[in-house]
């Protein structure tokens, strides 16, 4: 079942930290938000969301750690997704952001520098991204950047910093018949340590 509108009475509920609207059809849903600046966890993939008000309500919502808006901007022009992308840019607790889906996204705000807290960035199926900002590589903090998928993507922009590892398709596999695999590809690579 698929929900139009939420009640009013939610609202009230202002020390809410998870919320989990996925694939929901209500367009007043980021109105519904002003109240809950305690959420930590927001997902809104697949949600049918109107551009505007999340425009208006996407910086109030400065305690927020994991973002998911997977599928909700493939149809949205490309402009008011970078505008809602340089949004998102002012959160400043920011650890996960899950952009995969949306088909509109042709570029990646230089104000994503901002998100000194992201740890990962999942941009796969973006279809029509082109390129990645520079400014990413000084974003100490990005250690997992995904970009399955993304065959407009210009590879040579990938932001390589040293404790970044990007992501489009690993395949782990043994040649039939044969003793070798393409682990030896990982040999370079040196895991967080706790």
């Amino acid at each position: 079942m698929e929900i139009r509108k939420l009640p009013e009475s939610f609202g009230k509920l202002k020390s809410l930290v998870h919320l989990n609207l996925s694939s929901c059809g209500a367009n007043g849903i980021p109105g519904v938000l002003h109240n809950h600046t305690k959420l930590q966890h927001l997902n809104l993939s697949y949600c049918k969301v109107a551009e505007q008000g999340l425009l208006e309500v996407i910086d109030k919502l400065i305690e927020l750690r994991y973002l998911c808006l997977s599928g909700c901007f493939s149809y949205v022009p490309s402009v008011t997704v970078f505008d809602i992308l340089d949004r998102i840019s002012t959160l400043p607790n920011l650890e996960h952001l899950n952009l995969a889906h949306n088909y509109s996204i042709e570029a990646i705000s230089d104000s994503i520098q901002n998100l000194r807290k992201l740890d990962t960035l999942d941009l796969s199926h973006c279809m029509s991204l082109k390129k990645l900002p520079r400014n990413m590589a000084d974003m100490n903090n990005l250690k997992l950047l995904i970009v399955d998928e993304c065959n407009d993507l210009d590879m040579s922009t990938l932001p390589i910093n040293k404790s970044l590892i990007p992501l489009p398709t690993f395949m782990v596999h043994a040649i039939e018949g044969e003793q070798s695999s393409n682990l030896i590809l990982l040999k370079d690579v040196n895991p967080r340590t706790p």
